[in-house]
């Protein structure tokens, strides 16, 4: 009997917010909540400037696969809904075979858009 394998594609989104280092924090805080995402949410720093005592946030990132990429949607919109100060985030969505995009978006009404275009970097890779 031979059983058929399908690879698992997986992309790394890198979210970033119009806010504060705060605000990332609590939003990688607020991921890590959703069973799903545990264990694939990480902050992004910047390099520390010379001459400075502190890194400063860049981005949470989170990887995903087809299987998670369902719940990271409406954690993040759920996310923004609860907070009302973080107004827009920038996604920066990368497949494991290179294919890259970038979304910003705000409001519920992105949801649906965002969601099917992180499935497309999932299903096609490329």
């Amino acid at each position: 009997m031979r059983v058929k394998v399908d690879k698992v594609t997986s992309a790394a989104v890198s979210i970033s917010l119009d806010g504060s280092d705060e605000e990332l924090r609590l939003l990688a805080d607020w991921l890590r909540g959703e069973d799903p995402l545990r264990g694939r949410v990480t902050m992004i720093g910047r390099p520390i400037p010379a001459g400075e005592m502190g890194g400063v946030l860049d981005a949470v990132q989170v990887v995903l696969n087809s299987g998670t990429a369902t719940a990271l949607v409406p954690a993040l919109f759920a996310w923004l809904h609860h907070r009302r100060s973080a107004s827009k985030v920038t996604l920066k969505v990368r497949g494991d075979r290179g294919r890259e995009i970038e979304l910003t978006c705000g409001s519920a009404d992105d949801a649906q858009d965002v969601l099917r275009q992180i499935t497309t970097v999932l299903d096609n890779g490329r």
